[in-house]
């Protein structure tokens, strides 16, 4: 367990007056299972990483309005209560999740809603294989469960190992069709659909035909290097 906060000094006279101080809170490898809730609580956090912790059955709560990056590699946990973010530049989110196990997708929903406001969301399709609510398959699963709403600062969308499953399709469709400014979005599949060309070109004809809310937005199709 790895509970890290580190203050940045500030310039000496002659540097860059402007400059904030820069908190950072990292949780890393933490079992909250004697938790119902896990709270943090900040006005003067600006960056918050939690990864490879355990909050199934947790509640998180994080509030911290003037939050500048975020990084969330864990659990999907029981609910989420967060912050508006209103100052939020940058989001990298990796969802883990048991397949094998119906998970309501409503707390995964919450989170999306709460980084509206970011410039960079890095995310990947693992995020989205579990995201289903209760008895419902992944076919069942369409754009149209999640709520409209709009992305006024998202320039670039980061979607890595995607393999082409219903659910990302439409997760892709959904930033495409929401995000006003979007500039770039790229999709970097995964090892296994790299080896098949066909689904690779039958995948990449179907995105084309997404409509987008940016003219300008490039989606740009990789492959593992």
């Amino acid at each position: 367990m790895v509970l890290k906060k580190t203050q940045k000094k500030k310039p000496k006279r002659g540097g860059n007056d402007d400059e904030e101080d820069k908190i950072k809170l990292s949780l890393f490898d933490c079992d909250f299972h004697n938790f119902k809730v896990l709270c943090i609580t900040s006005p003067s956090l600006k960056h918050l990483s939690i990864r490879n912790c355990r909050l199934l059955h947790q509640t998180l709560k994080v509030f911290a309005p003037n939050l500048l990056t975020l990084t969330y590699a864990a659990d999907l946990p029981a609910d989420f209560v967060l912050d508006s973010f209103q100052s939020l530049v940058e989001a990298d989110v990796q969802i883990f999740n048991d397949l094998d196990q119906a998970r309501i997708y409503g707390p995964s929903i919450k989170l999306y809603q709460k980084l509206s406001n970011v410039k960079l969301l890095k995310t990947s399709g693992s995020s989205f294989r579990g995201v289903r609510s209760n008895d419902l398959q992944d076919d069942d699963w369409t754009i149209n469960s999640l709520p409209q709403y709009s992305m006024p600062n998202l320039k670039v969308v980061l979607i890595r190992n995607f393999i082409g499953r219903k659910v990302e399709l439409d997760v892709v469709k959904f930033f495409l069709a929401n995000a006003e400014v979007l500039q770039t979005l790229t999709i970097m599949i995964s090892i296994h659909l790299s080896k098949d060309y066909k689904k690779q070109t039958q995948i990449a004809s179907e995105l084309l035909k997404f409509p987008r809310y940016s003219a300008s937005c490039a989606l740009q199709f990789m492959t593992p290097e």
